[in-house]
């Protein structure tokens, strides 16, 4: 357990700005907050080593959540903001790649793993 910007983050080999064994590149930057326990993970991997449960899935009625932490910065991202990021990222926006340049990998990961959480990565703008 690691306290960030005022928040624990459990995972595995987390670095000060939530990086951990599973995701440790230089944007690999955010927590996800998970809807099963409502505590913060650097990533779903994270997740599956550490919890005795499994996850769940946030439904879209509580996608007004703040789930997301930047690790850099401390800010965090309602579900619908990150949403709309990809949505943008997808669309190619270019103001929005600045913000979420490394949504797409983990657009990849989300609809190749049965998604558990909002699974995404975040850069600061």
């Amino acid at each position: 357990i690691r306290s960030i910007h005022g928040e624990e983050i459990f995972g595995v080999g987390v670095d000060p700005q939530t990086r951990c064994a599973h995701y440790h590149g230089e944007t690999d930057v955010i927590a996800l907050k998970f809807k099963c326990c409502d505590l913060w993970f650097p990533c779903f991997e994270c997740h599956l080593e550490i919890a005795d449960h499994a996850a769940e899935i946030w439904p879209s009625s509580e996608f007004g959540k703040k789930a997301i932490l930047c690790g850099s910065c401390g800010h965090q991202m309602e579900i619908t903001e990150i949403w709309l990021a990809i949505q943008r990222v997808r669309n190619a926006e270019p103001r929005s790649i600045r913000h979420a340049r490394t949504t797409i990998i983990y657009i990849l990961k989300l609809e190749r793993v049965a998604v558990h959480s909002v699974v995404v990565r975040s850069s600061p703008v």
